[in-house]
């Protein structure tokens, strides 16, 4: 037999077994497959124990203690919605530390002082943090964007360090080229579009900026980058 016969063969029997394989079925997730009410209601308990320690009302936070220790009992138990699937392992590992973190908070809603509360408090926010972070998209380019905002909007920003908001124009160009090109995970097919769009709207926002630079005008620099910040935590909600 030829040589080149036998590449022709076997080419043509790869393509056979390839076709033959079983190609995996693409998973299509519902609104409902995506909803987790628990987690949600979860959030709100929380935030209400935040707002009060920030408007000064321990007494409510004491009060309603129970009611976040509630809600985190039922957000352990509650099975996880289909859309998060590959991520139940992440949960099972952080789940045991927010369940002691809050069951630590009731303890000092009865019997803790006013500081030792707060400091309570404040620990179940920050594993709340971490249990949140489980169930939200990590998308590298989206946080690549976010260290490269972080200095110029809580620094530079509030100080109006104009020059070294300045310097970090050339991140903000090179992070939104890549997520101008950035596909999704299957995951998130759902959401491609509305990715897309928020991608359009942060980098508008950042050619304004830009051009308030170029022209000097850095009385609207302060608008600007409200406008840019604004547009990127609009773009982290692409998944909602």
């Amino acid at each position: 037999m030829q040589p080149r016969r036998i590449i022709i063969l076997a080419a043509i029997a790869l393509i056979a077994f390839a076709c033959g394989q079983k190609q995996p079925e693409k998973v299509s997730y519902t609104t409902q497959d995506r909803e987790f009410p628990e987690l949600n209601a979860y959030m709100d308990a929380l935030d209400e124990a935040v707002h009060g320690v920030i408007d000064s009302n321990l007494a409510s936070v004491r009060e309603n203690a129970p009611l976040l220790a509630d809600a985190c009992r039922t957000l352990e138990k509650a099975p996880l919605p289909k859309f998060f699937d590959d991520v139940a392992p992440k949960f099972a590992e952080v789940q045991p530390t927010l369940t002691a973190a809050v069951d630590h908070f009731t303890d000092m809603a009865t019997a803790g002082t006013d500081d030792q509360l707060k400091a309570a408090l404040d620990s179940v926010r920050s594993v709340s943090i971490e249990v949140w972070a489980v169930f939200v998209p990590n998308i590298k380019p989206i946080e690549d964007f976010h260290k490269a905002l972080q200095p110029a909007w809580h620094t530079y920003t509030i100080n109006e360090e104009w020059d070294s908001l300045r310097n970090c124009l050339p991140a903000f160009d090179d992070a939104i080229r890549v997520l101008d090109t950035t596909t999704l995970p299957a995951k998130y097919d759902y959401a491609q579009d509305k990715f897309k769009t928020g991608v359009a709207n942060l980098e508008a926002a950042f050619d304004s900026l830009k051009y308030a630079f170029a022209e000097n005008r850095l009385d609207g620099l302060s608008d600007k980058m409200t406008d840019l910040h604004d547009a990127f935590h609009e773009l982290q909600e692409f998944y909602k």
